[in-house]
């Protein structure tokens, strides 16, 4: 008797674990779509999706606002001659981003966590506002002109 009680304490451990982990899946899933419709990566993605993901990133772990939503130290940046590569580097499956350097515009002053940044308008008509710390913006310019002496605005 004492036997059938340990499997049976066995088989009710097993279920509490992977009935945990499928309700964590769906969780997840619902926040990684909510965060996208949010925060407008669901339609950069549908406009801007990239074919395939550079080789090389020139900047990781970064905190990038879209929209509303602020991807804090979770995104990978790729400056290359189509245009600003966008990738999200966690666990939730957000689409990778192609940015035509020419979608992006309108670079005016903003805050990130209290310090300076530039918002960006992208595409036309406007789709979505990304907010770079400036810094970051500021090297991303520096990368354009070296590299192929363009300008970002």
């Amino acid at each position: 008797m004492a036997y059938n009680r340990g499997v049976f304490l066995i088989f009710l451990i097993a279920e509490f674990f992977a009935a945990t982990m499928m309700l964590g899946l769906v969780i997840g899933r619902f926040v990684e779509t909510t965060l996208g419709y949010l925060s407008g990566w669901t339609v950069l993605g549908r406009r801007f999706k990239a074919a395939s993901t550079p080789a090389r990133w020139d900047w990781v772990a970064q905190t990038i606002k879209v929209g509303t939503v602020r991807y804090r130290r979770c995104l990978r940046l790729s400056a290359e001659p189509e245009g600003l590569y966008i990738c999200e580097a966690s666990l939730m499956r957000a689409v990778p981003l192609c940015i035509p350097w020419g979608e992006i515009h309108q670079a005016r002053p903003a805050l990130l966590d209290g310090k300076n940044a530039v918002a960006v308008t992208v595409g036309t008509p406007p789709v979505a506002t990304l907010e770079f710390p400036a810094v970051l913006y500021r090297s991303i310019q520096a990368t354009v002109q070296q590299r192929w002496g363009g300008t970002l605005s």
